[in-house]
Formats: structure tokens, sequence, C-alpha cells
């Protein structure tokens, strides 16, 4: 690619995305770029300039990107809700001991615990 070539597509690359940007869609530079460097390459009149195979991969990867993020966020998700609890949900009678050895004031603990939604 000679600079001529690369300052246009950069140079159309910026231009899309601050029209983009204008009109508030959501574009992603590398996708401008793909396109721009897809467009400077037609201009030889020859579709044997264009890499096919390339941007058959690149988009490929643009239409996969969203269901594997997806899938693997969600399986993240998944497995993070179903972890073992380390903890033990206690009784009104185990609290009221757990606040007289601690010194704390029970009718505080109790208040809280009714705050929060604790009670069993």
């Amino acid at each position: 690619m000679s600079p001529t070539r690369g300052f246009s597509v950069e140079l159309g690359a910026a231009i899309t995305v601050l029209l983009a940007s204008r009109l508030g869609l959501p574009v992603s530079t590398t996708q401008c770029l793909t396109g721009a460097t897809m467009g400077v390459a037609l201009m030889n009149y020859d579709l044997g300039a264009v890499n096919w195979k390339q941007l058959a991969y690149i988009f490929m990867g643009w239409v996969l990107t969203l269901p594997c993020a997806g899938l693997i966020s969600g399986l993240l998700c998944l497995m993070a809700l179903n972890t073992p609890h380390f903890y033990k949900e206690l009784s009104w009678k185990e609290l009221c001991v757990i606040s007289e050895v601690g010194k704390v004031d029970v009718q505080a603990t109790l208040a809280l615990v009714r705050r929060h939604g604790l009670s069993n």
C-alpha cells in the first residue's frame, strides 16, 4: 500500500467515524478501516485487488463476536451464581447469643436483621 492510499484509508475511516458519531450511530473504527481499505483496493478497477478470503474471515469474526461474548459471560455468571456458599444462615437465637458474646446491643442487632430481611 502506498502512502497516498494509506492516507486515503485513514481519512476515509476518520470521516466515517465522525459522521456516524454525529448521527449517534455506534460504529467501530476497525470496521471503518476495513471498509476503507476495501474501497481503496476496489479503486484499482480490479476485483482481484481485494483479498476476499481475508475479508470473509474478518466479517465472520464480527458476526460471531456478539454471540460468543454473550455465551461466555452467561456461563461465567451461571458458574458464579451456583458456587457453594460459605456461610450459614443463623436463627434468631444464634444471633442473640452472638450479640451477647460480642457485647453488642441485641436490639440493634435484631433491628438490622429485620431491616435487611434476614429473619428465619
